[in-house]
């Protein structure tokens, strides 16, 4: 209803007559329901209406607050269209110096309804003072065809401050060092909860200035204030230095210590952002010592647990046949860091099955007990599996329980024909008269060479003899021609070896290499090296 008493409807027709620039015509139409000059039903007014663009631009105006001379800061506006048009936007200006463009995606851009585009400003002051300047954004928007964008900063005069900062000093580890030894600049590497740990920080001023009025230094131990110090005065590039602090014992679990250096913000410092420094240490329980029994390789031996075909042997046979009779070798040693003070059990089992068990009474730290030649006997063709279980009843506490079990697979073949040479030692003695450097040695020597195989040995061998010497080589005491040999025959061969005066052989290795040529195609070559350990 107007003013002078014309009342109407609109009514709003949907039907569009074209597309005029981007934008679509429809129709109004006003139509007189009553006034005094009018019928009813008159229709009053019919125009066309269009869709527009509509710009938006944020911020509007750019404060780079105050930034020091010769330096330079970087700020951006949005520009978006949320009209129901396309906006079309014209070159954007640049401002005046010391502000400029230094992105622009928005110059002559077409921005479709709900987009937009950004521009980045920088201001880049060369001298002392306060500065503005004006960026224009021209578009096709019918209600603010232009925008202002207005920049504003002020650049200043740097001025020499000190700067308090947690610091590293040269052999330290860190800038805060948690140690569990006093006089240590070095962190550990593992705490417990029985542990006494102590504490090294320090603070240096590498700012420009000298803090000249006393500030202080906080330590928080988990959040909590646990020690205050107050530093009166800090020249340029020196340093304060706490060493030694106790802290004392901590609890299982994380713990946060943290350095905070100017705490209450006494010190007018270059940078108030570097003055905490802290770190997390993670505290265990400390563990219990306890035995641990484990499979133990002793000297000379190819592994724990030897699998031979040779009896007295300490290298495992790589071949086995359905008539060798095949013996067992393994030790157990106390690799923890108390001894076994009470019995526990050890079980060999072939394929599954029991086959022996040994008990054991105790066992010091670092003590193994052997077992060597037990015979298993023969097995049938095919794999085989022989496990030695330790501690198999769990009757000792150890410090790790996953490593009592050991296994091995060996593959039996059925017989082949063939020789096999091995040896024996018959005995071994020294006799030894005199004392010093005249004392003179005589070492008595019998050896059993025997055909183990199932063919006789139909070509001379020769076998060595050798004495462990200081020097890279041992000692050859002699050479043996064999001879022939028949399947299950032996030989004994003795002699006599003069060490040089003032010699002793007591505590050293023989050895005995059987087919020292390897004239003989032996069906097993593993068994050849005969060892007597050590000489009496």
């Amino acid at each position: 209803t107007s003013p002078d008493g014309l009342t109407w409807t609109k009514r709003v027709t949907e039907d569009y007559s074209g597309f005029l620039n981007g934008a679509a015509f429809g129709k109004e139409t006003f139509v007189v329901v009553g006034h005094p000059f009018y019928g009813p039903g008159t229709v009053l007014q019919s125009d066309p209406f269009r869709q527009a663009p509509q710009i938006s631009v944020s911020p509007s105006s750019l404060n780079f607050g105050d930034i020091n001379t010769a330096s330079s800061s970087d700020k951006s506006v949005t520009v978006g269209n949320t009209g129901d048009a396309t906006l079309v936007l014209g070159a954007v200006t640049s401002p005046s110096s010391p502000f400029n463009k230094t992105a622009d995606d928005c110059s002559s851009k077409s921005l479709a309804p709900g987009s937009n585009c950004s521009v980045t400003y920088r201001f880049s002051p060369s001298a002392e003072g306060t500065f503005s300047g004006n960026s224009n954004i021209p578009s096709n928007d019918p209600d603010k065809p232009q925008v202002t964008v207005t920049l504003t900063g002020k650049s200043i005069v740097p001025v020499d401050r000190p700067n308090l900062t947690p610091y590293q000093p040269s052999g330290w580890s860190d800038k805060l060092v948690i140690s569990k030894t006093s006089g240590t600049n070095t962190d550990s590497t593992a705490f417990y909860s029985t542990d006494t740990l102590y504490l090294d920080w320090a603070v240096i001023n590498n700012g420009k200035a000298t803090a000249s009025k006393p500030f202080v230094t906080h330590l928080y131990l988990d959040g909590i204030l646990r020690k205050e110090w107050t530093t009166n005065s800090l020249d340029v590039n020196q340093r304060f230095d706490i060493t030694d602090f106790l802290i004392g014992t901590l609890e299982a679990g994380q713990h946060l210590i943290e350095i905070a250096a100017d705490f209450n913000d006494d010190i007018n410092e270059s940078d108030e952002l570097d003055n905490v420094y802290d770190k997390t240490i993670t505290v265990e329980e400390k563990p219990i010592d306890k035995p641990n029994l484990a499979l133990h390789q002793p000297s000379g031996w190819s592994d724990g647990m030897v699998i031979s075909k040779t009896k007295g042997a300490k290298t495992g046979s790589s071949v086995f046949s359905t008539t060798d009779t095949i013996y067992l070798n393994w030790s157990i040693i106390n690799n923890g860091k108390v001894g076994v003070s009470k019995p526990f059990v050890t079980q060999l089992y072939v394929d599954g099955e029991l086959k022996k068990e040994w008990t054991t009474d105790s066992l010091n730290v670092d003590q193994h007990v052997d077992v060597t030649d037990f015979s298993i006997g023969s097995l049938e063709e095919g794999e085989h599996l022989i496990e030695i279980a330790m501690d198999f009843n769990d009757d000792i506490d150890e410090s790790d329980e996953d490593d009592n079990y050991y296994d091995g697979t060996i593959k039996v073949e059925k017989s082949l024909d063939g020789p096999d040479l091995t040896g024996e030692w018959v005995s071994l003695a020294q006799k030894c008269s005199g004392s010093g450097s005249k004392q003179k040695c005589k070492l008595t020597v019998s050896l059993n060479v025997k055909n183990v195989g199932n063919k006789d040995v139909t070509k001379s061998s020769t076998s060595e003899v050798y004495l462990e010497s200081d020097d890279i080589e041992d000692t050859l005491m002699k050479r043996i021609s064999v001879g022939k040999i028949k399947k299950g025959g032996s030989k004994t061969f003795k002699f006599t070896y003069s060490l040089p005066t003032g010699a002793n052989a007591k505590g050293r290795y023989v050895v005995a290499v059987i087919d020292v040529d390897n004239a003989v195609e032996e069906l097993d070559e593993q068994n050849n090296d005969i060892f007597y350990d050590e000489v009496p």
